[in-house]
Protein backbone atom coordinates (compact mmCIF):
# COMPACT_ATOMS: atom_id res chain seq x y z
CA UNK A 1 0.00 0.00 0.00
CA UNK A 2 2.66 2.64 0.50
CA UNK A 3 4.11 1.93 -2.72
CA UNK A 4 0.85 2.37 -4.69
CA UNK A 5 0.89 5.91 -2.23
CA UNK A 6 4.75 6.79 -3.24
CA UNK A 7 4.10 6.17 -6.80
CA UNK A 8 0.62 7.71 -7.68
CA UNK A 9 -2.57 7.28 -8.97
CA UNK A 10 -3.27 4.76 -11.27
CA UNK A 11 -5.66 7.99 -13.04
CA UNK A 12 -5.26 11.40 -12.39
CA UNK A 13 -8.05 12.91 -10.18
CA UNK A 14 -9.38 16.12 -11.10
CA UNK A 15 -7.27 18.52 -8.70
CA UNK A 16 -10.19 21.36 -8.47
CA UNK A 17 -12.54 18.60 -6.88
CA UNK A 18 -9.67 17.13 -4.79
CA UNK A 19 -8.40 20.15 -3.78
CA UNK A 20 -12.02 21.29 -2.61
CA UNK A 21 -12.92 18.15 -1.35
CA UNK A 22 -10.25 18.09 1.58
CA UNK A 23 -10.70 22.07 2.15
CA UNK A 24 -14.19 21.54 2.31
CA UNK A 25 -13.99 17.98 4.99
CA UNK A 26 -10.88 19.61 6.40
CA UNK A 27 -12.32 22.42 8.06
CA UNK A 28 -15.59 20.99 8.51
CA UNK A 29 -14.22 18.42 10.87
CA UNK A 30 -11.03 20.41 11.97
CA UNK A 31 -13.37 22.56 13.41
CA UNK A 32 -16.18 20.29 14.73
CA UNK A 33 -13.10 18.14 16.27
CA UNK A 34 -11.70 21.24 18.44
CA UNK A 35 -14.51 22.05 19.80
CA UNK A 36 -15.99 18.61 20.79
CA UNK A 37 -12.54 18.07 22.42
CA UNK A 38 -12.64 20.99 24.84
CA UNK A 39 -15.87 19.91 25.93
CA UNK A 40 -15.44 15.92 26.27
CA UNK A 41 -11.90 17.25 28.12
CA UNK A 42 -14.01 19.19 30.72
CA UNK A 43 -17.00 17.61 31.17
CA UNK A 44 -15.80 13.71 30.55
CA UNK A 45 -12.18 13.78 31.62
CA UNK A 46 -12.71 16.23 33.60
CA UNK A 47 -10.00 18.33 33.38
CA UNK A 48 -8.80 21.17 35.55
CA UNK A 49 -8.08 24.83 33.82
CA UNK A 50 -4.53 24.08 34.81
CA UNK A 51 -4.40 20.79 33.17
CA UNK A 52 -6.45 22.83 29.57
CA UNK A 53 -3.52 24.93 30.00
CA UNK A 54 -1.24 21.90 29.87
CA UNK A 55 -3.00 20.37 27.27
CA UNK A 56 -2.86 23.05 24.72
CA UNK A 57 0.84 24.02 25.64
CA UNK A 58 1.67 21.09 25.08
CA UNK A 59 -0.10 20.80 21.29
CA UNK A 60 1.19 24.03 20.32
CA UNK A 61 4.80 23.12 21.65
CA UNK A 62 4.65 19.66 19.70
CA UNK A 63 3.49 21.72 16.16
CA UNK A 64 6.49 24.45 16.93
CA UNK A 65 9.23 21.50 17.51
CA UNK A 66 7.52 19.55 14.66
CA UNK A 67 7.38 21.56 11.92
CA UNK A 68 10.58 21.91 10.21
CA UNK A 69 11.12 17.81 10.31
CA UNK A 70 7.60 17.07 8.86
CA UNK A 71 8.19 19.60 5.89
CA UNK A 72 11.50 17.84 5.39
CA UNK A 73 9.78 14.69 4.87
CA UNK A 74 7.24 16.48 2.51
CA UNK A 75 9.89 18.22 -0.05
CA UNK A 76 12.28 14.52 0.49
CA UNK A 77 9.70 12.03 -0.37
CA UNK A 78 6.60 13.09 -1.31
CA UNK A 79 3.77 15.91 -0.37
CA UNK A 80 0.83 13.73 -0.65
CA UNK A 81 2.61 11.25 1.94
CA UNK A 82 2.92 13.89 4.32
CA UNK A 83 -0.79 15.00 4.15
CA UNK A 84 -1.65 11.30 4.34
CA UNK A 85 0.31 10.42 7.03
CA UNK A 86 -0.90 13.72 8.81
CA UNK A 87 -4.53 12.84 8.45
CA UNK A 88 -4.39 9.33 9.74
CA UNK A 89 -2.17 11.12 13.23
CA UNK A 90 -4.77 13.07 13.66
CA UNK A 91 -7.82 10.97 13.75
CA UNK A 92 -5.65 8.57 15.75
CA UNK A 93 -5.04 11.45 18.12
CA UNK A 94 -8.35 12.05 18.26
CA UNK A 95 -9.46 8.03 18.66
CA UNK A 96 -7.22 8.05 20.96
CA UNK A 97 -8.29 10.90 23.21
CA UNK A 98 -11.88 9.36 22.61
CA UNK A 99 -11.06 6.10 23.61
CA UNK A 100 -9.03 6.58 27.44
CA UNK A 101 -10.74 9.78 29.32
CA UNK A 102 -7.59 9.74 31.62
CA UNK A 103 -5.23 13.25 31.59
CA UNK A 104 -2.08 11.06 30.38
CA UNK A 105 -3.67 9.77 27.14
CA UNK A 106 -5.18 13.53 26.42
CA UNK A 107 -1.43 14.38 26.42
CA UNK A 108 -0.32 11.50 24.21
CA UNK A 109 -3.02 12.26 21.83
CA UNK A 110 -2.59 15.77 22.14
CA UNK A 111 1.23 14.89 20.90
CA UNK A 112 0.10 12.23 18.30
CA UNK A 113 -2.29 15.72 17.18
CA UNK A 114 0.13 17.93 16.96
CA UNK A 115 3.12 15.63 14.94
CA UNK A 116 -0.12 15.00 12.59
CA UNK A 117 -1.21 18.73 12.11
CA UNK A 118 2.49 19.37 11.34
CA UNK A 119 2.75 16.96 8.43
CA UNK A 120 0.05 18.08 7.04
CA UNK A 121 0.80 21.61 7.48
CA UNK A 122 4.97 21.04 7.42
CA UNK A 123 5.44 20.79 3.97
CA UNK A 124 4.92 24.53 3.73
CA UNK A 125 7.80 25.33 5.60
CA UNK A 126 10.64 24.90 3.10
CA UNK A 127 8.62 25.68 0.44
CA UNK A 128 10.51 29.42 -0.08
CA UNK A 129 13.44 28.08 -1.70
CA UNK A 130 10.97 26.91 -4.83
CA UNK A 131 9.04 30.29 -5.14
CA UNK A 132 11.92 31.60 -6.67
Amino acid sequence: MLTMLLRGPRRSADPTRTYYCLQGSWSLFHSLAFALTLLYQVQVVGLTPLQLVLVGTLLEVTCFLGEIPTGIVADLYSRRLSVLIGLVLIGTGIVLQGALPVFWAVLLAQIVWGIGYTFTSGHRSLDHRRDR
